[in-house]
């Protein structure tokens, strides 16, 4: 993986303080690209990437403070949260189609 997508602890620290929005906008930054790729990997189409990215950034926002990483890496939990959002995105979609 490419090396400016490092995890930061210490910005994970400062973004978990909801109150800290320096820390929260320079996460969302820092982040934004990384999700973006991920979900057009997942074969999401790039008018749906931009919503879903800023779904997943509230998810985050909503949850990082409840993130251990005694349980696992950030990573790993933020892909868990990104891949539920798509599962919930093409669940919605599909039943719409029906």
């Amino acid at each position: 993986m490419d090396d400016r997508y490092i995890t930061r602890k210490t910005l994970l620290q400062r973004a978990a303080d909801p109150h800290d929005e320096d820390a929260w906008s320079e996460f969302s930054e820092y982040y934004k690209t990384f999700i973006f790729m991920l979900l057009r990997s997942m074969n999401v189409n790039t008018t749906d990437c931009e919503d879903l990215t800023q779904n997943i950034l509230v998810k985050i926002w909503k949850k990082l403070e409840a993130y251990d990483d005694d349980r696992a890496k950030f990573r790993t939990w933020l892909s868990t949260i990104i891949r539920n959002e798509v599962f919930t995105f093409f669940g919605k979609q599909q039943r719409r189609q029906e």
